[in-house]
This record gives C-alpha cells, sequence and structure tokens, in this order.
C-alpha cells in the first residue's frame, strides 16, 4: 500500500515537472522560431544608420562555408523587417542576382516585438557584431537614449538610461556620458570633424563643455591644420574656463545684490500688510464698541477712527514712495549689471582669441623648430657618412648632436610656458639650476673646441 502512495506521488510530480517544461517550451516557441524565408518577403530596416561593406567578400565566405548565424526579423505588415544581419541579407540578395537561386531562401529567426524594443535589438546586434565608427558610436548613444527613455516611461523598468544604454553598446556608464555630452553640447563644425576625423574623440569631449564662440576659434584653430594632442587640449579647456569664471564672479555679485533688493521689497510688502492689518484691527475694535452708543456718544469715536483711517494713509503713501525708490534701485543695478557683462564678455572674447592665437603661434613655432631639426639629423648623417670615425665615435657624435637639438627645442617650449605662468619660487630654483648646468655645457663645447 505504502509502495503503491510512492508511486502515485512520484507520478504525479513527473507529470507536474513534464507540463512545466511544456509551458516553458510553448513559451519559447512564441517568443521565436526559426523559418526560411524568401528572400523578396524580407524588407531592410529604415532606421538602419550602419554603413555596409564588405558584401562581395561576405557572399563568397557563404557560398563556400555556409551562413554562419541566422538573420533576425520580426513581421511587419506582410513582409519580414530586419533586426538584425543587413550584411548577410545583402550577400543572398547578391547572390541570387549572380544566379545562385538555391540562397533565395534565408533561414531567419522571427522575432515578436515592438517598435521601441526591435530597434533597440537593431542597435545591439551591430555595437556587439562589428567595428564601429566614432560617429556611429554618437550616434547609438543618442537614439539609445531616446529609446531607453522611452522604454523606461512606458514599462517603468528599474535603473538609469545610461546604464541600459552602456549595457547595449559594451562600455563603461562614463564613456557613455561622454559621448552623451558630445552630443548634446559640441557645435555642429566641430562634429563634422570627428566624421573626418580631425578631431579626436577625447579632445571633442574637451571641447564639449566650452561656450559656442570658444569651440568655434577652436574650430579655426583646426581648419588651420594646427595638431592639438589631448594634454593641450585639456589646457586650452582649462583656460577657457579661467576667463569664464571672471564673468560668473561677477555675475554672482551682481545677482546678490538684486536678490536683496528683490527680498527687501518683499520685507517692505510683509510690513504694509502687518501695519495695515493691525490699524484694521483696531478701527473694527473701535467699531464695535461704538454699537448701541448713542450719537452723542459715538461722537467721541469719531476722531478716534479718523486717526487711524489718516495713520492708514500716511502708512501707504510712505510704502508708495520708498517701494519706487527700491524699484528705481533694482532697475538701475540690472542695467548696470546688463553693462558691466557686455564689457566682460567682450574682454572674455579677447582673451579667448589671444589663447588660441598664441598656442597657434607656439604649435607654428615648434613646427618650425622640428623641421629645422630633422633637417639638422639630415646633414648629420650625411657629415657622418662623409667622415672617417669608427662606430662608437659616430654613435657619440649623433647622440650628441640630436640631444643638443632637442635641448634646444625644449628650451623654447619652456620659455614659451613661462610667459602664461607666474613664476613661484620652485620654478626660480629649477630655472637657477638649469643656468648652471648649462654654464658647464658651454665650458664643455669651449674645450671640445680647443
Amino acid at each position: 500500500m505504502a509502495k503503491n502512495l510512492i508511486n502515485t506521488n512520484t507520478l504525479t510530480k513527473l507529470n507536474d515537472i513534464k507540463n512545466e517544461v511544456e509551458k516553458v517550451v510553448e513559451k519559447d516557441e512564441g517568443l521565436f522560431k526559426i523559418e526560411s524565408i524568401h528572400i523578396d518577403e524580407i524588407i531592410r530596416n529604415e532606421k538602419n544608420f550602419y554603413e555596409i561593406v564588405e558584401i562581395e567578400t561576405l557572399a563568397n565566405d557563404i557560398k563556400e562555408n555556409g551562413l554562419h548565424h541566422n538573420i533576425v526579423v520580426r513581421k511587419k505588415d506582410d513582409k519580414y523587417e530586419i533586426l538584425s544581419g543587413e550584411r548577410r541579407y545583402q550577400a543572398h540578395r547578391l547572390l541570387v542576382s549572380q544566379g545562385h537561386k538555391q540562397y533565395s531562401f534565408i533561414p531567419c529567426k522571427i522575432e515578436n516585438l515592438d517598435d521601441i524594443d526591435s530597434e533597440i535589438v537593431l542597435i545591439q546586434s551591430n555595437a556587439q557584431s562589428r567595428e564601429l565608427s566614432e560617429i556611429e558610436k554618437l550616434r547609438q548613444v543618442e537614439r539609445l537614449t531616446e529609446l531607453h527613455s522611452l522604454k523606461k516611461k512606458k514599462d517603468g523598468v528599474k535603473g538609469t538610461v545610461r546604464e541600459f544604454v552602456a549595457k547595449d553598446m559594451g562600455l563603461k556608464p562614463t564613456q557613455v556620458q561622454r559621448y552623451a555630452t558630445i552630443n548634446q553640447k559640441l557645435i555642429p563644425k566641430l562634429k563634422e570633424l570627428i566624421e573626418t576625423e580631425e578631431l579626436t574623440i577625447a579632445n571633442a569631449s574637451e571641447f564639449a563643455t566650452l561656450t559656442e564662440e570658444q569651440q568655434n576659434l577652436v574650430y579655426d584653430l583646426i581648419k588651420n591644420k594646427i595638431d592639438i594632442t589631448k594634454s593641450e587640449a585639456n589646457r586650452i579647456k582649462k583656460q577657457f574656463k579661467e576667463v569664464e569664471e571672471e564673468k560668473e564672479l561677477l555675475s554672482k555679485e551682481y545677482l546678490e545684490k538684486i536678490k536683496l533688493l528683490e527680498n527687501e521689497n518683499k520685507e517692505k510688502d510683509i510690513k504694509l500688510k502687518d501695519a495695515t492689518e493691525n490699524i484694521n484691527k483696531k478701527i473694527l475694535e473701535v467699531k464695535e464698541e461704538m454699537e448701541g452708543k448713542s450719537e452723542k456718544e459715538q461722537e467721541a469715536y469719531l476722531d478716534e477712527l479718523k486717526k487711524f483711517e489718516d495713520e492708514k494713509i500716511a502708512l501707504e503713501i510712505q510704502y508708495k514712495d520708498e517701494k519706487n525708490e527700491l524699484e528705481n534701485a533694482l532697475e538701475n543695478l540690472q542695467k548696470e549689471n546688463e553693462k558691466i557683462i557686455s564689457q566682460v564678455e567682450e574682454e572674455i572674447k579677447i582673451k579667448s582669441e589671444k589663447i588660441m592665437k598664441d598656442f597657434e603661434s607656439e604649435k607654428k613655432k615648434l613646427r618650425t623648430e622640428n623641421e629645422s631639426i630633422k633637417l639638422e639629423n639630415e646633414k648629420l648623417k650625411k657629415e657622418l657618412e662623409n667622415k672617417e670615425f669608427d662606430d662608437r665615435e659616430k654613435k657619440a657624435i649623433y647622440e650628441t648632436k640630436i640631444t643638443l637639438t632637442k635641448l634646444k627645442s625644449d628650451v623654447i617650449r619652456v620659455t614659451s610656458l613661462m610667459k602664461n605662468i607666474p613664476s613661484d619660487e620652485e620654478i626660480l630654483k629649477d630655472v637657477e639650476s638649469l643656468h648652471r648646468l648649462f654654464e658647464g655645457l658651454e665650458s664643455t663645447i669651449k674645450l671640445h673646441v680647443k
């Protein structure tokens, strides 16, 4: 009996497990299935902004080795829209056009997705399966941010949009933020330079935080064929930020004064209201006392009522005069603020232009110096070729001259940098130390010449 009961319980549990497995299988089959779909039934995804390249190479690979991964599609009206596998689809079309009719049917994974999720899958698949240009990454971040914002609003999913975008693209959230800042703040002209690879994404993130006017100055500099390293871009940004801080500090000072006057105005309003309510209360009390009194008795109260009414009128006149005075002071302060800010903006513009001119001048000087060093090196090589030295002497002479020309370039650069920074005690000590070293070098050169 006990044995039969155990067998019955076991069978029941097995049936329960079987039913659960069947439910999971049915659910999975409902999510997607694999079908061979005729190429004419498949349509491109109009939202695919990626470059389609090397189709012929892929077509030959499919012909020789078969299709490695199924195309992913979704049902759209009476056709199937591509979510992943645009290149594979184009490769099949090429093969069919070449007369290989056996490639007319393509194995496809069919997914049941709405417009938002289908576009997210489209971008995910491209982000994970191909080498992307910086412009494509910028577009991905921009579009995924829009899509996940809509999805978060629709589905109420937990987590930040930036985290979802980072996961889709295989990036860190900080990297996503960098691309987002460039998308939002970099002027169109500089974005075009990213596409032509004249501006790196690292430098673009530095310049994106600058004002539009300052970004235009950077654009002019780059178009003048001036190379900017990452550290130089950071230095330019810092210099621009310093001049902007002057404007912010001045603006803050005036805003605080304006706020004080506005608060004073509010306090006047409160004081008038309290004083008026106090007088009205006293008038009401007098009127209550007058009730039931004879006309003769009321005469004594009328003088008191008139006194309160006169006091109320005088208070309102005083308030009006003070209010006008404050409003005039506020108006004058705002005009003064606008005038000063306008002057400061003009000064900032001049300083910003000077920063870029000095930088351009410094870079051109270094470029000239580098070209000179290059010519000297070539000259040195020819001299060494025409003279009879052993290998050790040749190496020593060559290294000495190379070091001297590099030292010359470094001295020019340091001299240029010192013009833009205040000298402190440490810098002066270093300069003095270098001075002594140069004196020793000069003595050595004189001995060598003798």
